[in-house]
């Protein structure tokens, strides 16, 4: 019943001879009002120029923990567009498939509104995947004096990577010689023991980026 602008009118009915009399002092429309503050969260992530031009596809994870009965409709917005708009399994990871359309270079923003009940986001996470792009590929060799020192385990053989401090996640798989492992980190220095993988002759190194990677230095000491 209620407009933007209302109007209250008050009318008295009665003969035409017969008088009423009212009298009304400090009227007041009362109204409950939700605090919706309580019920909005937003979250931003950054997606570089290298990482968005080579994106693939991309999905949101997140774990609600609140009680199903009571908990109501979650919409998700990204960047403007609502990508999801349904009641969250609590207690479990729920998982949102995401489009390129609906991301961009730089700075996104991903807000959570819940329409009642209450609910913590935690685990909030973006995955992307990238299209296949370029390996980097380097060689070294060991020499059989060298190796011999190896095996006896007099020296030791270490790999040390340096990438550039953007403070972002640096995600990649690793493969020395066929064994393959998994960079996934922030800091800006990765090293690892490799004497179990080293071989005598040639050697040699690939790094597949899975995100942006930006490599200062690539060393392989024997210590």
């Amino acid at each position: 019943m209620l407009n933007k602008t209302n109007s209250l009118e008050f009318r008295v009915s009665g003969g035409f001879f017969e008088k009423k009399y009212f009298s009304f002092m400090d009227i007041k429309i009362i109204g409950d009002i939700t605090d919706i503050s309580k019920q909005i969260a937003t979250n931003t992530f950054t997606l570089s120029d290298i990482e968005f031009d080579n994106l693939e596809s991309a999905y949101l994870n997140f774990y609600p923990i609140c009680e199903q009965e009571r908990v109501g409709l979650l919409d998700i917005v990204v960047n403007g567009k609502t990508i999801y708009s349904a009641t969250p399994v609590c207690e479990s990871a729920n998982r949102i498939d995401i489009y390129k359309e609906d991301l961009r270079p730089g700075k996104n923003t991903a807000i959570f509104k819940l329409s009642k009940g209450t609910a913590r986001i935690e685990q909030v996470r973006l995955r992307t995947i990238l299209k296949p792009v370029k390996s980097f590929i380097d060689y070294f060799t060991i020499n059989a004096t060298l190796y011999d020192d190896i095996l006896a385990g007099r020296r030791i053989v270490v790999l040390h990577i340096e990438f550039v401090d953007d403070r972002e996640v640096k995600h990649a798989e690793l493969n020395i010689n066929g064994r393959l492992d998994v960079i996934d980190q922030r800091e800006p220095t990765y090293t690892r023991a490799i004497t179990n993988v080293a071989r005598e002759g040639n050697n040699y190194i690939e790094i597949r980026p899975l995100t942006d990677l930006s490599i200062v230095k690539l060393q392989v000491r024997v210590e």
